[in-house]
């Protein structure tokens, strides 16, 4: 069940999830992280923001960050294969 959520920034939203467990919660993070070559203050705002969010979150409770974090990746996922599939759109040299 959802118990709160905050568009903490144009770039992160957060939501709260309640669990079967009282005293446990399942915290999401969605962010779209600005890329390389965006200015240094515009991503260090966002850096920011999304340290500040996680210093909130309370030990006990599960945290999931996902999103786009502008990373390229490949198709070797040679010592990954329970976490990275092989599939890729376009090519990276």
């Amino acid at each position: 069940m959802l118990v709160c959520w905050e568009a903490v920034s144009p770039r992160i939203v957060a939501a709260k999830f309640a669990t079967n467990q009282k005293k446990i919660k399942v915290s999401i993070t969605q962010c779209y992280t600005p890329t390389n070559d965006a200015e240094e203050n515009k991503k260090e705002e966002f850096y920011s923001a999304l340290q500040d969010l996680l210093n909130k979150e309370r030990r006990k409770d599960i945290t999931i960050i996902m999103g786009d974090f502008n990373a390229m990746i490949g198709s070797d996922n040679t010592s990954y294969e329970k976490v990275m599939g092989k599939h890729v759109f376009g090519r990276y040299e």
